[in-house]
């Protein structure tokens, strides 16, 4: 009998020791993937986007099926716009689109890269399906942002003015609502061009002038910005884009390095 009890007590013991061995390495891997998920939060919000990128490689490598890995991906993406890396952002945002547990934000980080890339039809259809997916998400005033963004630059003025007009009365607090208010107060709806944005206002009057005597319809919008002044100098106001980009092309001529605005 005594027996007996020894080598339960032997067994048991055993057990015991397993168990504990097996259970420790839990604490320690969650903080290791913290911690390197820390590495790539670090890396984006100071600015080292590349190594937010490969720190967020090495995280996914390592821990690939840790809830960490989906939101490092997530800042690879965002770190990816900011390097003006589009098509590879684009990328892992519609990977991530794909995924069991979507995302608004990753939605929104798709149709931003479809932006960025001019692709104002695809942004589009991206932020409408986001509205579509999550109906109650916080991220309404933003989309509703990048919406009339992107009707602007399709030159859809009514559908731009409408989601602009719908954010401010929806989300009357937010940073967008203040942008939007702002662009229906200038009531700039139309294309222009722009030849550059001068902080002395007697250079951009020069320039001005000598674009009016080559024929141009120069006229110079003053913006206000942190604290500065500056003076956009701009050509035309067309309803079309197709206008604008003619007389870009003719500037460009000329030698000069025009956009068009919106």
């Amino acid at each position: 009998m005594l027996k007996c009890r020894k080598h339960f007590l032997i067994i048991l013991l055993f057990l015991l020791f397993s168990l504990s061995f097996s259970l420790c390495p839990l604490p320690v891997f969650a903080e290791t993937v913290r911690e390197s998920f820390q590495e790539v939060a670090k890396s984006f919000l100071e600015g080292d986007y590349s190594r937010a990128i490969k720190s967020s490689w090495r995280l996914r490598e390592e821990f690939p099926h840790s809830q960490y890995a989906i939101e490092a991906k997530y800042l690879a993406g965002l770190a990816y716009l900011k390097l003006k890396g589009y098509k590879k952002a684009e990328k892992i945002f519609k990977d991530l689109c794909k995924a069991r547990h979507s995302k608004d934000k990753f939605y929104l980080g798709l149709a931003n890269s479809y932006y960025l890339q001019e692709d104002w039809e695809r942004a589009l259809s991206v932020l409408q399906e986001a509205l579509r997916r999550f109906p109650s998400t916080e991220l309404k005033g933003v989309i509703y942002f990048r919406l009339g963004r992107c009707k602007q630059k399709k030159g859809e003025w009514g559908a731009a003015k409408y989601y602009f007009t719908k954010l401010v009365q929806e989300f009357p607090l937010g940073l967008e609502a203040k942008e939007a208010k702002k662009i229906l107060e200038e009531g700039e709806f139309y294309f222009t061009v722009q030849l550059g944005a001068f902080t002395d206002k007697q250079n951009a009057q020069r320039v001005k002038y000598q674009l009016i005597q080559q024929g141009y319809p120069a006229y110079i919008s003053v913006l206000e910005k942190e604290w500065q002044r500056f003076y956009r100098l701009r050509v035309g106001r067309f309803g079309l884009r197709q206008e604008a980009e003619v007389v870009k092309k003719n500037l460009e001529k000329e030698g000069y390095k025009p956009r068009i605005y919106p």
